[in-house]
């Protein structure tokens, strides 16, 4: 589907919140570049919870029919982040159109990492969680459900920069590095026109997932909302996200954004006025999913996902001078020193 002059989109539905897995095609005469690759439906997402329902691969060649684009003549696969769902099909991308991946150096490095899953990373895990709260029994069942991230290969790559122009025909695409969600997370802006293709920077209805995670870079969410802060700033017209529908009034979702951390980090303040606590802790203390829930009533799945949420947030407000991290015989808790 033609969703600007030379940005055509390919979404295909996928179940939950996200809704759909979208991938773009950047074409303007002879040059054509594909942001993000879209994921095989034969195969499980295991951190969205199923595989997208259409054939993606066939749609995906009925996207550059539709662009009358060569796919033999692609020149790059943009990777916004280097997660399954944008990632999928780029081994058989690479194999028949012979195009580099083309993704930010800090998401090359994350990437050998978050798909490392050895005996040294599984009690690396454990003993994480275990510093910060969690009982035995739960800290080996929040392992065994934290989401897995296939082994894809990545190829030929062409290792982005923050700022570097990427040329299709008459439009100039401008990488912005945006890191939080991923380490090396980057978003796409070409200024004349306003179109900015967001990745899982910005989604339309669901806030992206930003945890902690001991094997990746300190203070994901002070990232994030740094990032969050600087792209609200940019001249975007129209957003084109990751997951979702076009968005047409981008500063006033990204501001949503940034005041629903304003409520989480008031929720963890709140919770550690009563002394000093660890994570898992302050985990059980506050609400989930549209604060209806209470942690101990999510799956172990999502029991991960909040714990790092919760450490991630505890982390942003370190960095912010408001709490203080406190070890002592290899268990973490925090204290408020201000509010």
């Amino acid at each position: 589907m033609l969703v600007s002059e030379g940005v055509y989109a390919l979404s295909v539905e996928t179940p939950g919140p996200l809704r759909t897995i979208n991938s773009y095609l950047l074409k303007d005469g002879n040059d054509s570049y594909l942001v993000d690759t879209n994921w095989p439906a034969h195969m499980s997402i295991d951190h969205l919870g199923s595989a997208p329902l259409k054939d993606s691969w066939s749609r995906l060649l009925e996207l550059f029919d539709e662009a009358g684009a060569d796919p033999r003549q692609l020149q790059g696969i943009i990777i916004t982040h280097a997660h399954d769902d944008h990632l999928g099909y780029l081994p058989a991308l690479q194999e028949f159109t012979g195009a580099p991946a083309m993704l930010h150096s800090k998401e090359i490095e994350a990437h050998g990492i978050r798909v490392k899953r050895d005996e040294i990373w599984r009690w690396d895990m454990i003993t994480w969680f275990r510093q910060h709260g969690v009982p035995e029994d739960s800290a080996v069942k929040l392992v065994d459900y934290s989401p897995t991230f296939q082994a894809i290969p990545l190829g030929t790559v062409h290792s982005l920069s923050d700022g570097e122009i990427i040329k299709v025909g008459s439009m100039r695409w401008e990488v912005v590095w945006t890191p939080g969600h991923s380490p090396g997370h980057i978003c796409l802006l070409e200024r004349r026109s306003g179109i900015f293709l967001t990745g899982d920077h910005v989604l339309p209805h669901d806030t992206p997932n930003i945890h902690a995670h001991p094997r990746l870079p300190l203070n994901p969410l002070g990232s994030y909302i740094d990032s969050l802060k600087r792209v609200e700033c940019l001249p975007v017209r129209k957003a084109l996200p990751g997951h979702g529908v076009v968005m047409n009034d981008f500063q006033e979702v990204v501001s949503n954004l940034i005041s629903h951390h304003d409520v989480r980090f008031a929720d963890v303040v709140e919770a550690l006025r009563s002394g000093p606590q660890n994570a898992y802790d302050v985990a059980c203390a506050l609400p989930w999913v549209g604060r209806r829930m209470r942690f101990m009533q999510l799956s172990y799945r999502d029991r991960w996902m909040a714990l790092c949420e919760t450490i991630a947030h505890l982390q942003a407000l370190e960095g912010r001078g408001l709490v203080k991290i406190i070890s002592c015989n290899g268990s973490i808790t925090w204290n408020l020193i201000a509010a």
